[in-house]
């Protein structure tokens, strides 16, 4: 799409500066110029058709498309992590806006304003907590709080954060296919929410 887009406005500027050069240089010569403007009208045309062919229908080799599926970000995140990878892929993942949404209207239902939501390693989540107006701590900080502070620490629900580096099906992802469920034996109560790229669950006490 961005392709046939550039084309598109690239044909259209040529056209615009040959058709005022043409102008300029026979006043008198209007044949010249209807004729030239009619076969530029009828090139443009067939862009226009091509391109909009593109969107409607879409196109296996060039991808035209308004929206960026699921697979299509699979696929380029495949590609990226292979030799010799496709020109011109994303430099950096590309978050699901949908799986976003999920796991923030589940914390904003869900969670009191005095629980802590804590993360693993430095995947902070940081696409997550701004959203939502919360501090994520590390994880560190809970095993430190549960082991000196024990009544500050029972005085809130305490959870972890997994974002698709850690956890779902998105290539990226720098974990074994287990992990999440590796975390949750080893540290959770129960799951709270889940989906293809994000794991809540919350933290023993």
């Amino acid at each position: 799409m961005v392709q046939a887009c550039l084309v598109y406005c690239i044909f259209g500027v040529i056209y615009f500066f040959l058709a005022l050069d043409v102008s300029l240089k026979h006043k008198h010569k209007l044949e010249l110029i209807l004729k030239f403007t009619r076969i530029s009208f009828q090139i443009r045309a067939v862009f226009f058709v091509i391109f909009m062919v593109g969107i409607f229908w879409g196109s296996t080799k060039l991808n035209f498309n308004f929206l960026f599926t699921k697979w299509d970000i699979q696929e380029w995140g495949r590609a990226r992590f292979v030799p010799r990878g496709l020109v011109g892929l994303p430099t950096n993942p590309i978050f699901d806006l949908k799986e976003q949404q999920e796991v923030i209207a589940y914390i904003e239902k869900n969670l009191s304003a005095d629980d802590r939501i804590y993360y693993w390693g430095y995947f902070v989540c940081a696409e997550i907590s701004h959203i939502v107006d919360r501090v994520f701590y590390p994880l560190d900080r809970y095993f430190y709080m549960r082991e000196w502070h024990p009544l500050t620490y029972r005085q809130h629900n305490s959870y972890l954060i997994l974002d698709s580096y850690l956890h779902g099906i998105y290539p990226w992802r720098y974990t074994a296919t287990d992990f999440s469920y590796n975390v949750y034996l080893k540290l959770c109560d129960r799951v709270e929410f889940t989906n293809d790229s994000y794991f809540l669950c919350r933290l023993r006490s």
